[in-house]
């Protein structure tokens, strides 16, 4: 984990900063099993061990859209929702930061409107339940606070 980021202030923004591919070639992609995208290697990423399913869904495909910010800040998560096109998968380097969650279902609710398909979090997301509701795949280390079925859990075991 890094402590500061040479762009660390920079908001790119406009239709020259990211070249996207054609939307066919993400509507190809999404028939592969990701084991079979992986293998291919080249442009294309899949996510690294660690990050997994937290909610709304399994599987999503599309470009992205990195956002890197210290754990536990939010302020450029909150403008991610004016930079998301049809078909990006909002991708948050926070750190790895299991304790401090920088998304939840209000700002991907705002994502989801704007046309993003999905969320991958290296750090924590809150709103689960939430999240679920609208079916917007997120992917993350984990939830933060913790769901209410996992603190019901808990006190269960260790009270």
């Amino acid at each position: 984990m890094s402590r500061s980021h040479p762009e660390q202030w920079t908001i790119a923004e406009g239709p020259g900063d990211a070249e996207r591919p054609d939307a066919s070639v993400l509507e190809a992609l999404a028939g592969f099993p990701t084991t079979q995208i992986a293998d291919c290697g080249g442009p294309v990423s899949v996510v690294g061990p660690g990050i997994g399913p937290v909610a709304g869904g399994t599987e999503l495909c599309g470009t992205a859209l990195p956002v890197w910010t210290k754990p536990g800040d939010i302020l450029f998560v909150l403008k991610v929702p004016d930079l998301v096109r049809p078909g990006d998968v909002v991708v948050i380097d926070a750190g790895g930061r299991p304790d401090a969650a920088v998304i939840g279902d209000i700002i991907g609710a705002q994502v989801q409107r704007a046309g993003g398909v999905g969320l991958v979090v290296d750090g924590a997301v809150r709103d689960l339940d939430g999240l679920d509701e609208l079916g917007l795949p997120t992917f993350a280390r984990g939830a933060h606070p913790p769901p209410r079925r996992s603190r019901d859990r808990a006190r269960s075991t260790w009270w």
